[in-house]
């Protein structure tokens, strides 16, 4: 049985990546160009947003690579997590155009001080620590002048309500209530077993329920991806449309590898 399984998923795993990646590359190149085309390749948002799409691709290549020579199914989950976490803080950034890519600088900002705070007094880390340090606390005393001060962002569910709101606002259609609970409850929080090393996980037999959960966290992560390059435009209901039919189109090829 546990062979079976192996060679259904991965296979389908393996082609949703690939299907997903191409359309990752495809939003990946149309963004860049239209940061040419607007001198904007030194905007803060540009930035965050551009290394974004860099780190997508490059963990795909990642996952896949771990697939295809049969390393254990555990890892992949491992690294889409962190990209499906850094897809709802751009998505949620990208859908707050006043103050989101702001406060989400802010948060990098405090994850830095916290981290050198305790690291600082660590030989061997000290020097490092000590320029993060300064560097952070120079960043967040800018940011709380003048007032209003630049907030933390929410945690991440609650950073899916709020995209969930901006889109039924938008009137985008999506469901209340629903939106926040696929990406986080049923993708991030699943996924979070493989990251988090949770004992019932790392036996191989109990990681493929990971695996079938993982694809679509790659969807949703990519999905996301496209939605924050859509709010980037001068027509982003448009956009969101178009992006979603692409979207749509693999899911619809997922469910037919199901099938077959």
């Amino acid at each position: 049985m546990k062979g079976l399984i192996i060679n259904n998923v991965i296979p389908m795993a393996l082609a949703t990546i690939d299907d997903s990646a191409k359309l990752l590359v495809e939003y990946q190149t149309m963004f860049r160009d239209r940061l040419r085309k607007g001198d904007r390749e030194e905007d803060d948002s540009a930035i965050m947003l551009a290394m974004a799409f860099k780190f997508g691709k490059k963990t795909m290549d990642a996952i896949r690579c771990l697939l295809q020579e049969g390393h254990e199914a555990l890892f992949a989950c491992t690294l889409c997590r962190s990209f499906h976490e850094m897809a709802i803080r751009m998505l949620w950034a990208s859908t707050h155009s006043d103050d989101g890519w702001p406060r989400l600088e802010v948060y990098y900002k405090d994850e830095t001080r916290k981290w050198a705070e305790e690291a600082v007094t660590i030989p061997g880390l000290a020097d490092s620590a000590n320029y993060h340090l300064q560097d952070s606390q120079e960043y967040l005393s800018r940011a709380k002048k003048p007032e209003p001060q630049t907030k933390l962002p929410p945690k991440l569910k609650q950073m899916l309500r709020e995209i969930e709101s901006r889109y039924i606002q938008d009137g985008l259609g999506i469901n209340c209530g629903a939106f926040a609970k696929l990406p986080y409850t049923a993708i991030y929080r699943t996924l979070s077993r493989a990251t988090h090393a949770h004992m019932g996980e790392l036996g191989a037999a109990q990681c493929f329920p990971l695996m079938e959960i993982m694809p679509f966290g790659v969807i949703g992560a990519v999905w996301m991806m496209l939605m924050s390059y859509s709010y980037d435009t001068d027509d982003p209901r448009h956009e969101i449309q178009v992006a979603s039919a692409k979207i749509r189109d693999i899911m619809s090829a997922v469910r037919r590898r199901h099938i077959t």
